[in-house]
């Protein structure tokens, strides 16, 4: 099924299978809501138990995650906020990190544990978010791991960040977001978020 792209549709496919309240919090979200292949076809109500938001770390990450446990609050959803460190191309991601007076670790254990404490602090500020919310870091490229995971996890939307890059850098680097949108099968939402401001 195509994205659905306009405000009509999505909000005929909307009126079908959510509450007026699920409505409201789910119109709010704009343009920036695709409701990919796996929308709900079937008569009833849709509901939204599990939500997986992907993060980068970056400035914008907080953003997102603030925006996922907002719209998860009228549904009870719970929230799984997930990393993705990817391994350098061209280096092993069991080469040895070592410094003086530290035991050699592996690249890939000492970037899942400085991520893990990233993660954490991120998630642990603001307000309590008044739903489930759990976290974890996984190791794979990106936009192939988050949806293996929304696969496996059940999840029933998506909610993640976009630089809105342009020109050569999304050339280079290729749009994970846009992968997500183009191949995951539960809606996805995505938010600009800006790029992070150097200190």
């Amino acid at each position: 099924m195509p994205i659905l792209r306009t405000a009509c549709a999505r909000r005929r496919a909307l009126r079908k299978v959510c509450t007026p309240g699920q409505q409201a919090a789910l119109t709010a979200l704009g343009r920036h809501f695709h409701l990919g292949r796996g929308m709900p076809r079937k008569k009833g109500m849709a509901t939204v138990s599990r939500i997986l938001v992907p993060v980068d770390l970056s400035d914008g990450s907080r953003e997102v995650i603030d925006y996922a446990v907002k719209l998860a609050r009228p549904f009870k959803a719970s929230v799984e906020v997930v990393h993705a460190w990817e391994p350098p191309q061209y280096v092993a991601p069991d080469l040895l990190v070592a410094a003086p007076g530290w035991n050699s670790q592996s690249l890939e254990h000492v970037a899942v544990e400085t991520a893990t404490k990233e993660l954490t602090a991120q998630v642990n500020q603001g307000e309590p978010p008044g739903v489930p919310v759990s976290q974890k870091i996984v190791v794979g490229e990106a936009a192939s791991t988050i949806l293996d995971l929304a696969e496996q996890e059940k999840c029933d939307l998506i909610v993640m960040g976009t630089h809105g890059r342009r020109g050569l850098p999304r050339l280079l680097l290729g749009s994970v977001a846009q992968k997500v949108v183009a191949r995951a099968s539960c809606p996805v939402l995505t938010l600009h978020v800006s790029e992070q401001k150097p200190h």
